[in-house]
């Protein structure tokens, strides 16, 4: 009796949702199927918002996300984290953020494969305001077929990062330029990332995207933000394992930062094991690895890349660098106007254990490893071993205090030609000039200490194998240890003879000139130093 009972249930139920149905259109019918459908089907997702408390999000309820089953697959935990399978996931995802304003923080995504956005109008994931704060696994996948032509700012793939992004590739092009009413625009434009804050990490990415920019332009990440509201306290972004194909253009005429890597860092970041290997043309602040690079170090870094900058602050690895960078290694072709050189344009902070075997042309200040050197007010607080680097001089037998400045150059070598055609050259085979901080008698100027030139330099005045120019009121203008091996030093189109070191007033085959108050200069076989 239970079972017939329980059947007949079942027969009235039916009939009354016949009868129901009937008295429905069919658009009301196919409604209230889907209604049900997919609060049988959809499971909740949960978030964490900004106040810090968990609520269930809307993330894939919106209309946006037309094709629930990719998503779906998926809790967005680091261990089941949802799929990204196609294009669609990817334009879903970008509007979830953007258009319907979702936080994603703590959230983790994930790629299953191989993905093209041929013929797909992308909108960057993330943007200012409504950043990306997850965790993406390209899980070693490619996006192909990227294109983005915009005068809008913060593109790239991802359009703003604060969370991570790692193991992905993407090839494609990326153009961004001036608004009509704008002089110029605040880009941020990169292949993999277009800005990051907040202890991002950008790890294991490569970029085959050519990218074409106005301000804060690189291969991987156009730049770092760096104003105190927008970074968070104790805040480290990472860049790491990442590698540029693409090559990388900024427009000619704003003060640009263009880099192979990242255009522009600061406040306690790393640059470390990444490589590129695509053209840069920039117009300020020029690199291979780093455009600009200001309290954040570079470690273990190669550029092959030919570098172009057309007003100044060009160099191998970075433009500009005020920290330390070491272990680099630049032997693409860098040609620059002033302040160019094999590792980097212009530095006030350390240099160490750097190789270039890249051509070097540049107009003033130009050398094999820095085209200048600046001494600067700050105390090396022991981002390298100092002690490991003290010295006697053999000269005055005093120790060499490497530790009173920060400015230092450190056991690099240089083996390619170093040329310059302007009239006041000041070049060198691993520095072109060295000052203490404005040239102001009471701060200390630069130490070097154990380097080595075997390339061809070419200059006028002011040329040197080892060191160009060294000026400034100062005494602490120390060059030890240091060598020109060979003897293809030319000043002035003659050929300067290996007996007498010091040259003439303005050239010299190791050094070319210092002010009479300078330190004196010596090496590991003697002293030389020429004196006004």
């Amino acid at each position: 009796m239970k079972k017939k009972r329980i059947i007949k249930i079942s027969i009235i139920s039916i009939l009354t949702m016949a009868i129901v149905l009937v008295a429905l259109n069919f658009n009301d019918i196919v409604k209230a199927l889907n209604e049900v459908i997919n609060k049988i089907v959809k499971p909740s997702i949960t978030l964490e918002n900004n106040n810090n408390t968990f609520v269930e999000s809307e993330l894939i309820e919106s209309e946006d996300f037309q094709v629930q089953t990719t998503l779906n697959k998926g809790s967005g935990t680091e261990n089941d984290p949802y799929m990204i399978y196609s294009a669609e996931d990817l334009v879903n995802l970008s509007k979830a953020i953007f258009e319907d304003e979702k936080s994603v923080k703590g959230v983790y995504f994930k790629q299953g494969n191989d993905i093209s956005l041929i013929n797909i109008k992308f909108e960057p994931i993330g943007t200012l305001g409504y950043p990306f704060e997850g965790v993406y696994d390209g899980g070693g996948f490619t996006i192909s077929n990227l294109s983005i032509n915009t005068t809008d700012s913060y593109q790239g793939l991802f359009g703003f990062v604060t969370g991570t992004v790692k193991n992905l590739t993407v090839e494609g092009t990326i153009k961004a330029s001036t608004r009509a009413d704008r002089k110029y625009s605040y880009s941020y434009i990169g292949g993999i990332v277009g800005a990051i804050n907040n202890g991002a990490i950008i790890e294991n990415c490569t970029s085959y995207v050519n990218v074409e920019g106005e301000i804060y332009t690189g291969g991987i990440v156009g730049a770092s933000l760096y104003t105190d509201n927008m970074k968070a306290k104790g805040a480290v972004n990472i860049i790491k394992n990442c590698t540029n194909y693409g090559t990388v253009t900024s427009s000619i005429g704003n003060n640009n930062y263009t880099a192979g890597i990242i255009g522009y860092i600061k406040n306690d970041g790393s640059v470390s094991n990444c490589k590129n290997f695509g053209a840069i043309t920039g117009n300020y602040c020029t690199g291979g690895i780093v455009g600009a690079c200001y309290s954040t170090t570079i470690d273990n870094c190669i550029n092959e890349g030919n570098i172009v900058e057309m007003k100044q602050f060009a160099g191998g690895i970075a433009g500009y660098s005020d920290d330390l960078v070491t272990n680099c290694t630049n032997s693409g072709i860098v040609t620059g106007l002033n302040d160019t050189g094999g590792v980097i344009g212009k530095s006030i902070g350390t240099i160490s254990n750097c190789i270039n075997t890249g051509k070097v042309t540049g107009l003033m200040r130009t050398g094999g490893i820095a085209g200048y050197i600046e001494g600067s007010n700050f105390i090396n607080t022991g981002i390298i071993n100092i002690k490991k680097y003290s010295a006697i001089d053999i000269y005055t037998k005093e120790t060499i205090n490497l530790a009173s400045t920060k400015a230092s150059i450190i056991n690099c070598s240089n083996s390619g030609e170093v040329t310059s055609t302007n009239s006041d050259s000041r070049v060198g085979g691993v520095v072109g000039a060295l000052t203490s901080l404005s040239n102001n008698s009471n701060n200390v100027g630069p130490i070097m200490i154990g380097c080595v030139n075997s390339g061809k330099i070419i200059g006028n005045d002011n040329t040197g194998g080892v060191v160009g120019w060294a000026y400034a009121n100062c005494t602490g203008n120390n060059v030890s240890y240091s060598y020109q091996l060979g003897n293809e030093i030319y000043a002035n189109g003659s050929q300067l003879s290996t007996t007498n070191l010091n040259g003439t007033s303005t050239t010299g085959y190791w050094i070319g000139r210092f002010t009479r108050t300078a330190a004196i200069v010596k090496t590991g076989e003697g002293a030389c130093a020429h004196y006004e």
